[in-house]
């Protein structure tokens, strides 16, 4: 039987300050939803958020390029992808 598929959350990620757990089971209709833990870039430009029992399952089944723990920068628009973490450039204008 194949493993079951992990799915980056490729929806938009909210900007509400809540980073929920993108994992998609086989047939369900609704992501994990609880708290993530852990940022996972699967490929450049494509990432997804994992609660701890997720991203367990993710490093036994999957291949990733990098990961970190969920910072405050994760889901703050115009943040990228910086090594083992995420960071709002400097010049990027602040929010009103």
């Amino acid at each position: 039987m194949a493993e079951p598929a992990i799915t980056p959350r490729l929806t938009p990620i909210p900007i509400d300050g809540t980073t929920p757990c993108g994992r998609l089971e086989t047939g369900a209709t609704r992501p994990c939803g609880g708290p993530a833990e852990w940022h996972v870039q699967w490929l450049p430009g494509h990432g997804s958020f994992a609660c701890g029992q997720h991203m367990a399952e993710a490093r036994r089944l999957f291949a990733y390029i990098d990961r970190h723990r969920v910072g405050p920068d994760c889901n703050m628009p115009g943040a990228l992808w910086a090594t083992g973490r995420c960071a709002v450039p400097r010049g990027q204008a602040k929010a009103a």
